[in-house]
């Protein structure tokens, strides 16, 4: 009704005239003789002057009472009802034009009036509920939700460092006791017996002495066979029977192990390895845990990366660190001695070496250069020193037979032949065969070298055909093998077996953990690869 009301309102005030004219013609001449009958009230139709006005006084005491009762009307009903009430003063006050629209004005709000539309709205607003103020609500009281109980994770065994019986195991050492460690030892002659690290192993390490010294003097030359199919397959069968017993199992160091070398007597089975902070561990596989067999001594700071018996004299045992030292471990005098140490503020890493004679061995640096080191000198300082790569050195290897070449392979991603003879300041690289990725190792073959055995971080090892040691060295065998040991375990470096040149060994990533060896074969004249087994 409110929407009915003010459009009939806006239609009375903005358009009377229109409306005027739209009327039908009864209401017309209604509106007229209205009019007509205010101006002579005492004459003409008393009857309609008077329902009229009774219409008007309804209206205003319809308003009256709604103010009364606090039902107050709205701002369109109170102008109405000023407009009805100043009418006639506004009349006499206006414009011949603005009193006609007045007078308009003036009669259709009578005859809304005399219709019922105000009483008909005010009837519909008292049917309308009154709308009750409501209380905004109060915040209801929350219980606190009782604290949740986290039940403990669960750990392993080997997390929480104890082993299979429940006792728990020694707890490992502390970073900072790590980094005492990284002091590099002094340089001068270390007493063995100083050295040692396991408890009540002093006597075991002379007596390790004595037996070195006894197999130096009753070692020969071994005699090497070139092989053939037949001792190949007689290899291999024996090879496949070898299992691993828990009396072939012995801790020898402290921590992981970087190398590994055995002694080539064949009285006893003598085995080194080298440990991440600088220990040597020696074991003799022939005695049993009881007798004890094993004793570690700790000559370098930093991971031992290359261990050899020297060749020309077997009671010799060499040590390259990366602490930037060689050592030469004299077991007839009992002492570790430095043979050639790199400046220890410059950080050089020493990779590995290899023996050129009874008195000279080349030694590969992480800052890519070549030391040839002359072990009489006693000077610590090397005879030569040349740059192989500009981006460091893995591995460094001599020709077994033709000693006037050798090999190296680096981070810059190739496999590096070189010739000493060139000149006696820098060798001259022959040639270079390149990998996609750095190359961790490159070894001649070690009967006639006319192999080349290299492993990089592209997933493969490659054999080379260096029979003719030219500029032009092809590859011969592509063998894909995952090199990716990551972090935590020592880099792979595929090695020739020591008495063979179609076999080769290397460390596997297959679980369980296990060891694979690949062989190749000479069969009329052309080299092929054979076979690949695992043991």
């Amino acid at each position: 009704m409110e929407l009915v009301f003010i459009g009939w309102y806006t239609y009375l005030h903005l358009s009377p005239s229109l409306s005027s004219k739209n009327m039908n013609k009864s209401s017309r001449k209604r509106s007229y003789s209205s009019i007509s009958e205010d101006k002579n009230v005492e004459t003409k139709n008393n009857a309609d002057v008077h329902e009229q006005r009774e219409n008007e006084n309804y209206t205003k005491t319809k308003l009256k009472k709604a103010t009364d009762q606090e039902d107050r009307p709205t701002i369109e009903h109170t102008s109405v009802l000023n407009e009805i009430n100043d009418l006639d003063f506004k009349i006499s006050n206006i414009s011949e034009y603005e009193r006609k629209r007045q007078e308009n004005v003036r009669d259709n709000v009578r005859f809304m009036a005399s219709i019922g539309i105000f009483q008909a709205k005010h009837m519909f607003d008292a049917t309308m509920p009154v709308k009750q103020k409501t209380n905004p609500k109060s915040k209801q009281k929350t219980t606190p939700k009782p604290k949740r109980v986290y039940t403990p994770t669960r750990r392993s065994a080997r997390i929480q460092r104890i082993d299979p019986s429940g006792i728990s195991l020694p707890s490992l050492p502390d970073v900072a006791e790590q980094e005492e460690k990284m002091e590099r030892k002094p340089l001068g002659p270390l007493k063995m017996s100083d050295l040692v690290t396991n408890e009540n192993t002093e006597d075991i390490a002379k007596v390790f002495a004595a037996d070195l010294k006894s197999l130096s003097d009753a070692a020969e030359p071994l005699k090497l066979k070139t092989p053939t199919s037949a001792s190949l397959q007689s290899f291999l069968s024996g090879f496949s029977r070898v299992k691993v017993t828990e009396n072939q199992v012995r801790k020898v160091v402290e921590s992981r192990i970087f190398s590994v070398v055995m002694h080539p007597s064949k009285e006893k089975i003598l085995v080194g390895a080298g440990g991440k902070w600088g220990s040597i561990g020696l074991w003799d596989v022939g005695q049993g845990l009881a007798d004890g067999g094993a004793v570690c001594f700790n000559p370098h700071t930093k991971p031992v990366n290359c261990l050899a018996f020297n060749p020309y004299n077997l009671d010799q045992l060499y040590s390259c660190s990366y602490d930037g030292t060689l050592r030469c471990g004299y077991f007839e005098k009992g002492i570790f001695e430095a043979i050639y140490y790199t400046p220890e503020e410059d950080d050089v890493l020493l990779r590995n070496f290899s023996f050129f004679d009874a008195n000279t061995l080349f030694v590969s640096q992480s800052d890519g250069d070549v030391a040839i080191v002359d072990i009489r000198t006693k000077s610590g300082k090397p005879e030569n020193l040349f740059t192989a790569s500009h981006k460091g050195l893995r591995s460094v290897d001599i020709h077994p037979v033709k000693r006037e070449y050798f090999v190296t392979a680096g981070l810059d991603c190739t496999v590096s032949l070189w010739d000493l003879r060139a000149t006696k300041k820098k060798p001259n690289k022959i040639c270079s065969m390149s990998a996609s990725r750095m190359v961790d190792s490159a070894y001649f073959s070690p009967l006639t070298g006319k192999y080349i055995l290299s492993t990089a971080q592209d997933d493969r090892i490659r054999i080379y055909d260096s029979s003719k040691l030219s500029s032009s060295i092809l590859c011969l065998y592509s063998i894909s093998h995952n090199n990716q040991t990551g972090r935590w375990l020592t880099k792979f470096r595929a090695t020739w077996h020591p008495c063979r040149e179609d076999l080769f060994i290397s460390g596997s990533m297959n679980r369980p953990r296990q060891m694979r060896s690949d062989t190749i074969h000479q069969s009329e004249g052309n080299e092929k690869k054979k076979e690949t087994k695992s043991a």
